[in-house]
């Protein structure tokens, strides 16, 4: 399976694990990671340094700066698949010390954050709180080819997690209501202007990062900066749904703060 295991951890100091020869030493050095440490545990598990990449950034809780990141690699992940798909007889399964691994780096790291990717699925299944034997029995389960795959992230939520979890679940509510608002204009039940008016009021309601914007085709990230480049708070608005001041001003808020967003990203 295609597939990669990454923990983020913070305040890293070390593993009980055999150190071993990093790959891409020098690489790792210019892109920040100070001294790459990588680890090996058994015969098939080797933990290697990684840049935190922006995708994974947004599990990190706010106000956290020394974090780290590595990625598992082995042969595990094709032991587990064939052992999840009963490609083979049970007692015929050799174990890859995963489950170890887990549990040493969450007694050893409190706090870490797991995320499983198989294939190109994207992260939209995010758990807190769970045990390192839940987390090794979580990624197994997500080997079985009978199951759609899914990508996952899994952290303990203290009290710095808790505004980022949120913040999470908001980003991922928001993308699933623009998928139907996108799939109704597919079906010719929105115009583009009811559009555009809906996405700039979706995500003028929160803080929206930069992978939500992106992940809007090109044309309505386009009609929403040219729609926003020349409004301000005395440009008129008229909705054909809410006639009323009050919800005008809410309305005409959700797109100042739009606009503000797009200013600090340099996108206007």
């Amino acid at each position: 399976m295609d597939a990669i295991l990454t923990v983020m951890v913070p305040c890293f100091l070390n593993w009980e694990f055999d150190k071993t020869e990093t790959l891409w030493k020098r690489e790792l050095e210019v892109q920040g990671i100070v001294n790459p440490v990588s680890f090996r545990f058994g015969e098939h598990i080797k933990i290697e340094p990684r840049p935190i990449y922006q995708w994974l950034a947004k599990f990190i809780p706010d106000g956290e700066v020394n974090w780290h990141s590595f990625v598992l690699f082995g042969d595990y992940i094709n032991m587990l698949e064939t052992e999840a798909n009963g490609w083979i007889e049970p007692d015929e399964a050799k174990p890859t010390g995963l489950d170890i691994v887990i549990k040493h780096i969450c007694d050893a790291t409190p706090n870490c954050v797991w995320v499983f990717e198989p294939g190109d699925e994207a992260i939209d299944l995010i758990y807190a709180n769970k045990g390192a034997t839940w987390i090794f029995e979580r990624i197994k389960s997500a080997m079985d080819r009978k199951k759609t795959l899914q990508a996952f992230a899994v952290f303990e939520e203290t009290q710095l997690c808790q505004q980022n979890l949120q913040k999470t679940k908001e980003m991922a509510e928001i993308k699933r209501k623009l998928i139907g608002i996108l799939t109704m204009h597919s079906k010719g039940f929105y115009t583009e202007d009811e559009v555009i008016h809906a996405a700039v009021q979706l995500m003028g309601k929160s803080e929206i990062d930069i992978e939500l914007w992106h992940s809007l085709p090109e044309w309505v990230r386009r009609d929403i900066i040219d729609q926003l480049a020349d409004f301000h708070a005395e440009t008129e608005l008229y909705l054909f749904h809410h006639s009323q001041s009050g919800m005008v001003n809410i309305v005409k808020g959700q797109y100042l703060a739009l606009k503000s967003w797009l200013l600090r990203m340099n996108l206007i």
